[in-house]
């Protein structure tokens, strides 16, 4: 799906970035990946303007729905995508970097700031 367009409109090489998480200095693992041209810093962006981010299946396929992304196994699969959309909130956050490292620290203070801004009202709870 990605294809065989390894340059960005600019003439800049498209190189591929990796999106982890690390905790106390060690590497988690790669949740995924986005294109990031080394010329404008612009990442590869979708028809509808948004950063493509993807991760490569074991059957060497590229998929680019988040709940195939990787997620720390401590993790229940009930919040797997909370921490998916926290992480990706980052990432975009920092989408003209080419290093994209985020600790567990930021992931969750990530995810307490989107959190924070929501009306929980409607689900029985109160805004947080």
């Amino acid at each position: 799906m990605l294809g065989n367009q390894y340059k960005c409109s600019c003439g800049g090489n498209l190189i591929p970035v990796k999106i982890a998480v690390e905790e106390n200095g060690r590497m988690l693992g790669v949740v995924c990946y986005k294109q990031w041209c080394d010329k404008c810093k612009n990442p590869r962006m979708d028809d509808n303007g948004r950063t493509m981010y993807y991760r490569l299946r074991t059957d060497n396929r590229f998929t680019f729905e988040p709940l195939d992304f990787w997620c720390p196994p401590e993790i229940p699969f009930q919040h797997k995508m909370k921490f998916i959309n926290s992480l990706l909130k980052l990432a975009e956050d920092h989408r003209f970097e080419g290093k994209q490292i985020f600790t567990m620290d930021q992931v969750r203070k990530a995810f307490r700031e989107e959190m924070s801004g929501k009306d929980l009202s409607t689900y029985g709870g109160e805004q947080l």
